[in-house]
């Protein structure tokens, strides 16, 4: 049975997992000797060669938006689930967090309800009065 070389074993290996890429010619020591990770591509270090793996998609909380990843490339959709987050001195109560809808993103939105009721009192400045 013919022995396989370094490189040969990491593609093979890299193959099993599900998720290689592609290899470079680079050697390296650790992930980091290989580049910085993006939104849906990542660069390991296995067996002194460098890696591109499919990484998950980089995500910013309270924009109205989800990135999904297209093979290795991060697409941008809205998420009306990913609501602005509240600011200092907000009460939940008297705010009102949407996105407003957007193919490509949701545009986030923090509004006063302001004159309203609540628990204590009246809705003023996004705090229950």
């Amino acid at each position: 049975m013919a022995s396989l070389a370094r490189g040969q074993w990491v593609v093979l290996l890299g193959l099993m997992s599900g998720c290689f890429l592609g290899s470079t010619s680079k050697e390296c020591s650790f992930d980091g000797d290989c580049g910085e990770p993006s939104s849906c591509l990542l660069h390991k270090c296995r067996s002194n060669v460098c890696l591109e793996v499919a990484g998950p998609p980089i995500q910013v909380d309270g924009d109205c938006s989800k990135v999904v990843c297209n093979g290795t490339k991060p697409i941008t959709v809205g998420d009306d689930f990913d609501l602005p987050p509240l600011g200092p001195g907000m009460n939940a109560e008297c705010t009102v967090r949407q996105c407003l809808y957007s193919p490509t993103g949701g545009a986030p939105r923090v509004t006063d309800r302001n004159g309203e009721p609540c628990s204590t009192g009246i809705c003023n400045g996004y705090q229950c009065r």
